[in-house]
């Protein structure tokens, strides 16, 4: 990166963080007690509503979307050196990706993820056995949901051996500071064919896929080989790619669901229902992380008499 671009850069994420800055300012005008949780982006907004609703659902609180982990880190820098007390009462929710704080130090205002990002939290059994009760009409049907159950975990296995060269880039970039010179892939389209026969081969190859601007060296990989090895890909995989499998992978059920000659569900009756869930949907049938359940608990046993909403 060329000396100007990355002033540009730097001084277009301080030009956020104070536009975010005079945004807060206005909540607490309007609000003066009420807590404010800062997060990445509109995805992460919503699930952090729904763990919040299940932790404390009397609590009033406001959130501000950052549109990115490099501004929400820019406007908590931003209001750590603000003298006028600003900070007091606001709490910024990261997703652990690659890079954790990006050298900013750990602190009693900051949640982050013990998986790579939110989305991990909701692509997994518990979730899954949920919309195979409500969404697709399993309920009473313990045997069909076991089926769905152990297939699901054969395919999502095999989705993240296939994606695990494309997530080794992914965590070199972050690890060496390469810069990508497009976006990550987000859609299953672009990523790889899924259906309950298996999994296809990636859309594209590797390099081409995450494009970085210059490829990692021999000793590089060898270097950090050993740490992205003992990752857990469930958990610290990228979280964008297992929720763009989950969401076709519930689709192809409630397909097959529906089916006059099912693969899956060949041993109930057909039935029509609806598999097109949102990120809102997988998020209300999630579990709060047991970390997250313990960072509200701090906030609040912080506070003398934590704001509530109106009755």
């Amino acid at each position: 990166m060329g000396g100007e671009e990355l002033i540009s850069r730097m001084r277009g994420k301080r030009n956020v963080a104070a536009v975010l800055k005079i945004r807060l300012a206005s909540i607490r005008a309007q609000a003066s007690s009420v807590l404010v949780f800062v997060v990445e982006g509109p995805e992460d907004k919503t699930v952090y509503f729904h763990w919040l609703k299940q932790l404390a659902p009397l609590l009033a609180h406001e959130m501000l979307v950052c549109n990115g982990k490099g501004k929400l880190l820019a406007f908590r820098e931003l209001l750590q050196s603000d003298l006028g007390g600003l900070q007091a009462g606001v709490y910024f929710l990261v997703d652990h990706d690659f890079d954790g704080l990006r050298g900013q130090l750990h602190g009693e205002d900051v949640y982050v993820t013990d998986t790579y990002a939110v989305e991990n939290h909701l692509v997994n059994e518990q979730v899954l056995d949920s919309v195979l009760r409500i969404e697709l009409h399993c309920d009473g049907e313990p045997a069909a949901r076991a089926k769905a159950l152990a297939h699901f975990n054969d395919l999502y296995d095999q989705f993240l051996e296939l994606t695990r060269p494309i997530n080794q880039r992914i965590f070199l970039a972050r690890r060496l500071g390469i810069r990508n010179t497009k976006p990550w892939p987000d859609k299953i389209n672009s990523i790889a064919q899924i259906s309950l026969e298996g999994v296809g081969d990636l859309k594209d190859t590797p390099s081409v896929m995450i494009a970085l601007e210059r490829e990692p060296t021999t000793d590089e990989m060898t270097q950090f080989g050993p740490e992205f090895d003992s990752l857990l890909p469930r958990e610290q995989y990228r979280g964008k790619f297992a929720s763009a499998f989950f969401v076709k992978y519930l689709q192809n059920l409630a397909e097959d669901r529906a089916a006059n000659s099912p693969k899956l569900f060949n041993v109930i009756p057909s039935q029509a229902c609806n598999g097109g869930l949102t990120l809102d949907a997988l998020a209300s049938k999630s579990f709060v992380p047991q970390t997250f359940r313990t960072f509200i608990a701090a906030v609040l046993a912080a506070m003398e008499a934590p704001p509530l909403v109106a009755a």
